[in-house]
């Protein structure tokens, strides 16, 4: 098991995300992540993609295939995303695919019912389950929902991402859990870099980035830093 992309047609994804503005660069302005990580400009924000029918039409699409091809292997019977990034993603592959759907928070909430699920709870029971996330740094708050899952007896089969940057840091907390995403950090900036969106010398810093995330040697003058929080 492990981490690994599939995607019956990468090209059409790629193109969607960056048609979507779900996915770019800002050469010049960096972004500090809630990771801390400080990016070269480079950014993934799934949450556009609802506000474009077509393109979010071609990543549902490809999450249905892969979730198909997933089921064959692991035959989970829930699927649940995590908030707040996946849950309309999450929603209407559930609706697509006719699974019952849950939610999985990061903090219980102050009022009204207890608990990190948010759903009817019942349809755990003696469920397997597809996790879903939009995108992942580090991994870690996927780690968190199957350790809510865990709590209740039920186990997390697989993982869906629509995509990931691939660091080391989220390569080491994937493990041996069986993870897979429609694209990568590396497929991004190849469709970028052969698609004339960057050239070679922005390409390869971003390369050596996403191998070294917290080296913060490309800083110079010429970028505008956010401050550290």
């Amino acid at each position: 098991m492990g981490f690994r992309v599939v995607t019956p047609s990468p090209e059409a994804v790629l193109a969607a995300l960056f048609e979507a503005r779900a996915v770019g660069f800002k050469r010049g302005k960096a972004i500090r992540f809630k990771q801390k990580i400080l990016s070269p400009g480079a950014y993934i924000n799934n949450r556009a993609l609802p506000s474009h029918r077509k393109e979010w039409a071609v990543v549902i699409r490809e999450l249905q295939r892969v979730a198909d091809i997933l089921h064959t292997k692991h035959e989970y019977s829930v699927i649940a995303s995590i908030a707040t990034g996946a849950i309309v993603h999450g929603g209407v592959l559930a609706w697509e695919t006719g699974f019952p759907h849950v939610i999985v928070k990061a903090e219980e909430k102050t009022h009204g019912l207890s608990g990190l699920i948010d759903g009817d709870t019942r349809v755990l029971e003696g469920a397997r389950v597809l996790l879903i996330e939009d995108m992942s740094s580090t991994f870690k708050s996927s780690l968190a929902a199957m350790r809510a899952f865990a709590e209740k007896g039920v186990g997390v089969s697989c993982s869906l991402l629509i995509n990931t940057w691939g660091f080391p840091e989220f390569h080491e907390n994937v493990g041996d859990h069986d993870v897979v995403a429609l694209c990568s950090g590396s497929m991004i900036v190849d469709f970028a870099e052969s698609n004339h969106i960057i050239d070679a010398e922005y390409a390869t810093l971003l390369r050596k980035w996403i191998a070294d995330p917290y080296d913060e040697s490309w800083v110079s003058d010429e970028w505008i830093i956010p401050p550290r929080k």
